[in-house]
């Protein structure tokens, strides 16, 4: 079976998604700096280990890869929540989905 996406394809989308996460996070963080809640109460929270939050926080570290369970975390004890969108792109939408 072939690949739905060339690698281009693939090494584009990827790029746009992680930016995607980037900006989600920016806005996550911002909410939780106008609440003014802090890190470690975010810590306190979500039951995670102190400076976990400041580490989630750290988006731009090249390992970072949370779970999207953690992310949703975060997102309530900011008191926000995360809705999720699933789309195929223009161009493959000729492609058979199965």
């Amino acid at each position: 079976m072939p690949r739905p996406l060339s690698d281009k394809e693939w090494e584009r989308y990827e790029a746009q998604a992680l930016q995607r996460q980037h900006w989600m996070m920016d806005d996550l963080i911002a909410i939780r700096k106008r609440r003014q809640i802090t890190q470690q109460v975010v810590d306190e929270m979500a039951g995670w280990q102190p400076g976990a939050t400041a580490r989630l926080e750290d988006y731009r570290e090249p390992t970072w890869d949370p779970y999207m369970s953690t992310i949703r975390m975060y997102a309530l004890c900011v008191g926000a929540l995360i809705e999720h969108t699933v789309y195929v792109p223009i161009e493959n939408r000729n492609q058979e989905i199965t």
